[in-house]
C-alpha cells in the first residue's frame, strides 16, 4: 500500500509505502518538504509527486525497488504529477507549462514516462481543429493502454497499435505514432 502522511515535528507531508510487516516506510522528497504517492505496482515501485529545492517546483517521481525517488522532470515546465504506474514501470500523469498554476490556470497536459523520457501524449493523437486536448492521464495497464481525460470532459483509452505485449516496445518500435484514441463514455460515480 502507498499514500502520504503528515510527519512528526515539522508538519510536512511525505509519501510512504508499507513494509511487509505493515509498518510505514517514509519515501522522503525530491529535496523539498512535501511528497504524495498516487500509485504502486506489483514490484513495489511508487509513482507520485514531490516539491523540489530552490525553484518552488513540483515534479513527478518514480521509486526504484529500494524506494529511492527518481525525478521525472516536467517537460520544460515546473510542475508535473505522477498519477499511475504499471508493472513495467511506465508512469502517467499531468504536467503544466512554466507559468502553470493549478488553481488559476486549468491548462495542463497528459504525459507518459518511460526509461528516462517523458512524452506529451498530445503529440500522438489528432483532435483536428476541435480545440480538444488530453489534460490528464490517470492510469496505465501492463499492455500500455492509457486512460486519459480531455479538456472537453471526455475520457479516452489510448491503445498502442501493432505491439500487443507489455513493455517498452511500443515506445521504441512505433515511436508512439500508432496510438489511437477510442472514446469511452465517462461514467458518473
Amino acid at each position: 500500500m502507498t499514500g502520504y502522511s503528515n510527519t512528526v515535528g515539522d508538519f510536512s507531508t511525505h509519501a510512504f509505502v508499507t513494509n511487509p510487516d505493515g509498518t510505514m516506510k517514509d519515501l522522503g522528497t525530491l529535496g523539498g518538504t512535501v511528497s504524495y504517492a498516487e500509485g504502486i505496482n506489483n514490484a513495489g515501485q511508487v509513482a507520485g509527486s514531490s516539491d523540489t529545492v530552490g525553484d518552488f517546483s513540483t515534479h513527478a517521481f518514480v521509486t526504484n525497488l529500494e524506494g529511492t525517488m527518481k525525478d521525472l522532470g516536467a517537460l520544460g515546465g515546473t510542475v508535473s504529477y505522477g498519477l499511475g504506474i504499471n508493472n513495467v514501470g511506465q508512469v502517467v500523469g499531468i504536467y503544466g507549462d512554466p507559468n502553470w498554476n493549478i488553481v488559476a490556470d486549468p491548462n495542463y497536459y497528459a504525459f507518459v514516462w518511460e526509461d528516462g523520457t517523458m512524452y506529451d501524449l498530445n503529440s500522438f493523437v489528432n483532435f483536428g481543429s476541435s480545440g480538444e486536448y488530453l489534460m490528464d492521464a490517470r492510469a496505465i495497464n501492463d499492455f500500455s493502454q492509457i486512460v486519459a481525460n480531455s479538456n472537453l470532459g471526455k475520457t479516452y483509452v489510448l491503445t498502442p497499435s501493432a505491439v500487443p505485449i507489455p513493455g517498452a516496445a511500443w515506445l521504441l518500435g512505433s515511436g508512439l505514432a500508432g496510438l489511437t484514441a477510442l472514446r469511452r463514455r465517462k461514467k458518473a460515480c
